[in-house]
């Protein structure tokens, strides 16, 4: 693009305050106390008593009759209780159930709102809302602002009580692969060929429990592909409800199945085989824009890729509106509106942009640096995004190619410009420096106070800095993008309303009837955005229309790949689906702009049928694919991908006792499958810690080592070590107190038994079994490198307690766990230890391996 304009200054000018006329105040009348109208989960209808949900809510809202304000200091008047697991509330095993968060809507002040911290389990629950106060029994009565006590729906009761259960899919809670165990007499022996699955307190169906086919355990092969994977299916299944605990056994040693050791992911919830590689197509030829010349894809069985571009084709032939020589435009030779003509390239450009560290040099030729703050670096990229989401123009940040934003000296541009605070603001122009080839390039003054705050700077703050007897400010938002709009072509409006961001209007005032700002600042201004479309077209019209068909019902999922590329593209795409409804219109059912940042994405549960799917730019929205080439309006193009895959509906799963599906991923919501990762090693390559073991072990299963820094010392990369948790003096793992600590840090400056620092080494595969005690002081556990130049890449941690037998970590200072063998009488305080810390951001800058580049997930923290 061609620069012929000169240098424009950004002007200082004083605001207009704006008077608006005070309204009456009124009081509402007193009213009875509040009455409650409904409870609403976030998901699904009015909660009724007695009814039974399979759908955890995370939230619910108790809406009291609109004429109240509930007062938020009576909320404990809001009880929620479970029955504990036993079907009735008898005041023994009833469980009050803390939200995480309870407060008053600000909008509507009527309404109540719950959140719980966590998810809530199989279970009787009841929500009382309570009308009395009673110290004794800790009832405190939920209120109005008036003082009202809560009206319950009862009359004469002192409270109104809601009941309903929760009937949910089963989830894992835990996953022990190959499990040691220790005899009576101490020995430890490990049933290598199973894997234990401990599920919540919610009894299975013992049949499905025991299917085998909902039991895969895959070879991942150490890449993220499933194309490569082999499956192996245990040769039985146990399950017993009372202990909610399946035992998988395999045909042999997990480590001496077919495929060796290596990392596998255990897959638990369906039967379902592998899915295939996607089928990748190419759209040779440009898909069609409506229904009648869409590119068929065919059947969508599992997954296609399909690789496209979205591009503008010949010239839009038509100006749009905004120049100088229009009806009504004022035209005068001081100031023009329009520093560039009329858009006529065909399609969308890219502008790079950069904040190089050197700008120019002054009068005596001294180098001058780039002043610009992160802060301001922040707005400026924010202020692309927002005239880029209005204009047929796409920004990208650079190095040092195309506009240079800076924060310094304006004399760069203009020698003659005056410098001096609260004067010229800024500066936009070419550079004549031909060392910068006449680069774009706008200055903010570096002489200037400014305040980086996103948005205008309000006359009430500069008010408050006034008082304060501090110096007023400027918006550095405001004056770069103006600056950046006069890079653009945009100049100066100054008889335009102030909110238009080219006005030169840089503060708004507060009006004195209420001390709010006068206006509100629309970044870019309406007048601002028809000027910079007229000299950037959003013109893209292209779209992509795909026909598919579906033989069977299940979830069928969109998603276009275009910023997520290798090479990121520049599209903002658009995705509309449709469904083929036996008319010449067939319906919307879906359409999605931004999900993966500005990649999109569609789920949805589909029965058989035909269906289209549309890819647009962001902006071109408003086409009718009954018509050919309707689409404009489009702001971004680029390559793309676009990946649909389907899952049929499955009818063998693992279900509870009621039949509910299991849910696999734990999000609350019956369906879904469980994956574990685990790094199975042969019992060569398994180093075993037990510090109940005699001293002199070799770290074999029958000859432990029993202490963790001489373990540390004779791992080797590739290994498992193992820890295992003893009973103490009694024998009896579950008594705590008693047990044998491993003791890791530094107390009285001394290293402690087990070593001053837990790092685990590279390539080395951490599990720590139920019951293990850990005290600690002044250290951490660590997984993954700290530091570029110690390479503890590889490693991985599996933390595998039990819901009855926890692996336990706590301070070396605590006395009531683990034997105490500090002779100081002690007590544990926050911040005594640093806590478990898994690290992989050093690792993968180095371009080392990463378990999670691989597809693997094996780090693991469970009931500690």
């Amino acid at each position: 693009m061609n620069f012929v304009r000169r240098a424009k200054n950004h002007r200082s000018q004083k605001s207009i305050s704006i008077q608006s006329e005070a309204l009456e105040p009124r009081m509402l009348l007193a009213v009875d106390g509040p009455q409650l109208i409904s409870i609403q989960p976030d998901v699904g209808d009015v909660l009724q008593e007695g009814v039974v949900r399979n759908i955890a809510p995370r939230e619910l809202t108790l809406v009291f009759n609109e004429s109240q304000q509930i007062d938020p200091g009576s909320l404990d008047g809001v009880r929620i209780t479970r029955a504990g697991f036993d079907g009735t509330f008898d005041g023994v095993t009833d469980v009050i159930v803390e939200p995480g968060y309870i407060g008053i809507d600000p909008l509507r002040p009527n309404e109540v709102i719950v959140r719980f911290a966590e998810m809530l389990p199989n279970d009787r629950y009841q929500i009382e809302v309570l009308a009395i106060d009673d110290a004794g029994k800790g009832l405190t009565a939920l209120r109005n602002t008036d003082g009202d006590t809560f009206n319950p729906a009862v009359p004469g009761a002192d409270r109104t009580t809601v009941g309903f259960k929760l009937d949910l899919g089963a989830q894992i809670v835990s996953v022990v692969p190959q499990p040691i165990t220790r005899a009576a007499d101490g020995s430890l022996s490990q049933a290598r060929n199973q894997i234990e699955v401990y599920f919540n307190n919610d009894d299975l169906n013992v049949a499905s429990a025991r299917n085998i086919s909902f039991y895969q355990l895959h070879f991942t092969n150490g890449t993220v592909s499933n194309a490569d994977d082999v499956i192996h299916t245990p040769t039985n299944v146990s399950y017993d409800a009372a202990s909610d605990k399946a035992v998988l056994t395999f045909a042999a040693d997990l480590a001496e199945l077919s495929t060796g050791e290596g990392t596998y992911r255990l897959r638990i919830g369906t039967g379902e085989d592998i899915p295939v590689a996607p089928i990748e197509l190419a759209a040779n030829d440009d898909p069609g824009s409506s229904f009648g010349t869409s590119t068929f894809i065919g059947s969508v069985a599992s997954s296609v890729v399909i690789s496209s571009e979205i591009s503008t084709g010949e010239s839009y032939p038509i100006e749009f509106p905004g120049s100088n020589d229009e009806p009504g435009h004022r035209e005068i030779s001081l100031q023009g509106h329009l520093q560039a003509d009329a858009d006529a390239f065909p399609g969308i450009q890219a502008i790079p942009y950069n904040f190089m560290e050197i700008y120019g040099k002054d009068s005596q030729g001294n180098t001058l640096f780039n002043l610009i703050t992160d802060t301001q670096k922040m707005r400026a990229r924010e202020i692309f995004d927002l005239w880029s989401e209005h204009l047929g123009v796409r920004f990208v940040e650079t190095e040092s190619d195309g506009f240079i934003i800076a924060t310094g000296d304006m004399r760069v541009l203009n020698p003659a410009i005056p410098v001096t605070p609260d004067g010229v603001l800024g500066v936009a122009g070419l550079h004549p420096d031909p060392d910068f080839e006449e680069q774009p390039i706008a200055i903010m003054d570096n002489l200037e106070l400014w305040d980086d705050n996103f948005g205008e700077t309000l006359d009430e703050r500069n008010v408050i800095a006034a008082q304060n007897g501090d110096p007023l400010r400027h918006s550095w938002m405001t004056v770069a993008m103006n600056e950046i709009g006069i890079l653009l072509g945009l100049g100066h409006t100054d008889e335009l309303e102030p909110f238009s961001i080219m006005s030169g209007i840089v503060s708004t005032t507060l009006a004195a009837s209420n001390n709010r700002p006068s206006f509100e600042p629309v970044f870019p201004g309406p007048m601002d955005v028809v000027h910079g479309q007229h000299l950037w077209r959003p013109e893209g019209n292209d779209i992509d229309v795909y026909r598919f068909d579906l033989d069977t019902s299940g979830v069928f999922t969109a998603e276009t790949i275009a910023e997520r590329q290798s090479n990121s593209s520049l599209l903002d795409s658009v995705l509309t689906l449709y469904r083929d409804n036996g008319t010449d219109e067939p319906e919307i059912i879906s359409r999605n702009d931004d999900y993966f940042s500005s990649d999109s994405f569609i789920e949805m549960e589909l029965p058989a049928g035909s269906y289209y799917i549309a890819v647009t730019s962001t902006g071109n929205v408003d086409f009718d694919p009954v018509v050919e080439n309707s689409g404009f309006g489009g702001l971004t193009e680029g390559a793309y991908d676009l990946r649909l895959d389907f899952r049929p509906r499955i009818d063998n799963f693992l279900v509870d006792a009621t039949g509910v599906a299991f849910d696999g991923d734990g999000d609350g919501v019956a369906g879904g499958v469980f994956n574990f990762w685990m790094e199975v090693d042969s019992a060569a390559n398994t180093v075993i810690v037990d510090n109940s073991a005699p001293s002199g072990g070799n770290g074999s299963l029958a000859s432990p080592y029993n202490n963790i820094a001489q373990a540390l010392a004779n791992v080797n990369e590739g290994d498992t070590l193992r820890i295992v948790g003893n009973g103490g003096v009694d024998g009896d793992i579950s008594t705590i107190s008693d047990n044998d600590a491993y003791e890791i840090g530094r107390s009285g400056g001394r290293t402690l038994a087990d070593g001053s620092e837990f790092e685990v080494p590279k390539g080395v595969n951490l599990v720590i079994d139920a019951g293990a005690v850990f005290k600690m002081l002044q250290s951490t556990i660590h997984v993954g490198s700290s530091a570029v130049e110690i390479d503890r890449s590889g490693g991985a941690i599996q933390v595998l307690g039990t819901p009855k037998l926890p692996v336990i970590f706590t301070s070396y200072d605590d006395e009531s766990i683990g034997i105490d063998t500090n002779p100081r009488i002690t007590s544990p305080d926050p911040g005594d230890w640093g806590g478990i810390v898994i690290q992989n951001d050093v690792d993968r800058s180095e371009g080392r391996f990463d378990y999670e580049q691989a597809g693997a997930f094996p780090n693991v923290i469970n009931n500690v």
